[in-house]
């Protein structure tokens, strides 16, 4: 029988290791840092809230799944499943080009944490409580183009997780 994902788990791990980068997330309030990083889509209203934020979400296109190896017992022994993540940058400046310098430093940080934490083991323990075989960013696009040249910018950056279970 085959193993089922636990799909909150992976995305509260990315959290945790967003938190975890010193130089992107503060829970104090410091200038120029992220001041809020959570699982799930805050119902359409990231603009309204703390801003610099970050949260992470399901992608559109969600989870492929592909049977491998043999059906034993009327049951497939092997899966491996490619699942998608969203991870959605705000930031608020001054105006436009100060919007975009710090998304884009936002973005180069988390593009970083994923590629050298790629299995989404423990950020307090590194090597341990890996939650996927691998995942690399595949995405970065802006939200929403009547934002860009606005002091209020968005960006998603959309990672593809890879586990094989059974």
């Amino acid at each position: 029988m085959v193993t089922e994902i636990d799909v909150w788990a992976i995305k509260s791990r990315i959290v945790d290791i967003l938190k975890d980068i010193d130089d992107l997330y503060t829970s104090t309030g410091e200038e120029n840092k992220v001041r809020a990083i959570n699982v799930g889509h805050p119902n359409g209203k990231a603009e309204a809230g703390v801003l610099p934020n970050i949260f992470v979400t399901n992608a559109q296109r969600f989870r492929v799944i592909t049977k491998k190896g043999n059906v034993i017992a009327n049951a497939w022994k092997v899966i491996d499943q490619r699942i998608r993540f969203e991870i959605w940058i705000t930031v608020d400046g001054k105006d436009s080009p100060d919007a975009e310098q710090k998304i884009d430093g936002f973005e180069e940080q988390v593009l970083k944490a994923i590629e050298e934490n790629n299995q989404l083991g423990d950020p307090l323990i590194p090597g341990t409580d890996f939650k996927v075989a691998t995942s690399l960013p595949v995405t970065t696009e802006f939200r929403r183009s009547e934002m860009l040249g606005t002091n209020i910018q968005q960006k998603i950056v959309t990672i593809e997780c890879i586990r094989i279970v059974g």
